[in-house]
C-alpha cells in the first residue's frame, strides 16, 4: 500500500511514518504537491540471484500488536469498573485524607505552615528547571 504525504507532516510524525514503513507501507513524500522522495521498507537480500525483486514482507505483526493492546485495555477497563467506590461527602473525604497522613507519619513538616509553603515552592521550581527551564537557556 502506497501513501502520499507532504514533507511537513513528515517531519512532524516521522516516528510513525518509520513505524508505518517498517510494518510494509510505502511512503511517497511531497513537496509543494510534487513527489520527491519514496520511503519503502529495507530488504537486506530483497534482490534474487535472477535479478527479481521479491516482495516486502513486514517487519511488524502489527494486527497482533493491535489485539493485545485491545486486550490489555479490556483488562484494565473490567479491573476499573470492578471496583464499586461509594461516594463519600468532602468533610468525610477530608477526614479519610487526615486519617492515612496520621497513618504514614504526617508529611514531615510538623504543624509549621512556612515550612509547608517552602517546600511547595521548592517543588515547583524543581519541576520548573526540570521541564521547562532548558527552553529559556
Amino acid at each position: 500500500m502506497t501513501r502520499r504525504i507532504s514533507s511537513e507532516k513528515a517531519r512532524a510524525n516521522w516516528r510513525e511514518i518509520l513505524d508505518a514503513v517498517a510494518g510494509g507501507e510505502t511512503i511517497v513524500v511531497e513537496r509543494y504537491g510534487q513527489p520527491v522522495a519514496t520511503l519503502a521498507p529495507y530488504i537486506a537480500d530483497a534482490v534474487t540471484a535472477s535479478g527479481q525483486v521479491r516482495e516486502a514482507t513486514p517487519v511488524y505483526d502489527t494486527v497482533a500488536l493491535a489485539q493485545f493492546k485491545a486486550e490489555i485495555v479490556a483488562e484494565v477497563l473490567a479491573e476499573i469498573e470492578a471496583q464499586v467506590l461509594e461516594p463519600l461527602a468532602w468533610q468525610e473525604g477530608v477526614t479519610l485524607l487526615q486519617q492515612q497522613i496520621a497513618e504514614s507519619g504526617g508529611l514531615g513538616f510538623g504543624d509549621d505552615p512556612e515550612a509547608i509553603v517552602a517546600q511547595v515552592r521548592r517543588t515547583r521550581r524543581e519541576i520548573w528547571d526540570e521541564e521547562y527551564a532548558h527552553l529559556y537557556r
